[in-house]
């Protein structure tokens, strides 16, 4: 890949993202005056520093949105990374819980909000870990295909009055699922981890965990990143 790439920022996934490019022949530049093609900013990209002109961005979130002139791209609407980081995000949020609970996976109630990507893998891995696990979903096809794979399906309705049952609860839903009142009827020793982009817990308990591949995985995060990247520059004919 003889391509120049811009890759700001001081954190552990952007130097990984820049020892990937320089593996795969690429210039990289942390300069946005100098020259670049393509730019690769944090995802979720949560501010925009300045690009170099013409080059084409690389970001996650509504943000992008506000680059005028410049050709961006937005990963978090491509299918295969938000496969690839939804599985990355749920084993990193597994060995979260793992520090946090005072039980054995095998003794801890797990209830798991969502049955999107994530939602299907924390769902297996706490199975595999002889958890018993429950999915609260709204869509009935979500309830009768995790009951059909031996889980647990309660309706997101059903929430409030069950919630005192689980010592693990997440939320991978972006929206306010649990709200203050609800939130009471937690268990004393239960963990709560909220991995949607916007809370759908409403409880100062709660473990806020958005962006863990980057916090906790930043080399894997930073892998599939590119490897997103390049996979789009090769379908241009770029590369």
């Amino acid at each position: 890949m003889e391509k120049s790439i811009y890759i700001p920022g001081r954190g552990e996934v952007a130097r990984h993202l820049r020892d990937l490019a320089r593996e795969a022949g690429a210039n990289v530049t942390e300069s946005a005056q100098q020259r670049a093609e393509y730019a690769i900013l944090e995802i979720p990209t949560r501010e925009l520093p300045p690009l170099p002109e013409g080059a084409t961005v690389f970001g996650g979130g509504a943000l992008l949105r506000q680059i005028s002139g410049q050709r961006s791209v937005d990963l978090l609407e491509d299918e295969v990374y938000q496969i690839q980081n939804g599985a990355l995000t749920a084993r990193c949020a597994t060995a979260l819980a793992l520090r946090e609970i005072p039980q054995l996976p095998k003794a801890c109630p797990v209830l798991v909000m969502g049955y999107g990507r994530i939602g299907k893998v924390l769902a297996r891995e706490w199975a595999n870990l002889g958890a018993p696990v429950t999915i609260a979903a709204r869509k009935e096809t979500d309830r009768a295909m995790a009951r059909g794979l031996g889980y647990a399906a309660i309706s997101t309705g059903e929430l409030a009055a069950r919630l005192h049952e689980f010592l693990l609860i997440y939320n991978t839903v972006p929206h306010m699922l649990i709200n203050a009142a609800a939130a009471q009827e937690l268990a004393p020793e239960a963990v709560a981890i909220d991995l949607a982009s916007t809370p759908g817990i409403d409880s100062a308990r709660a473990i806020s965990a958005r962006g863990l591949p980057g916090k906790m995985a930043a080399k894997q995060s930073a892998e599939r990143i590119f490897a997103c990247v390049y996979a789009w520059i090769a379908r241009e004919g770029e590369v």
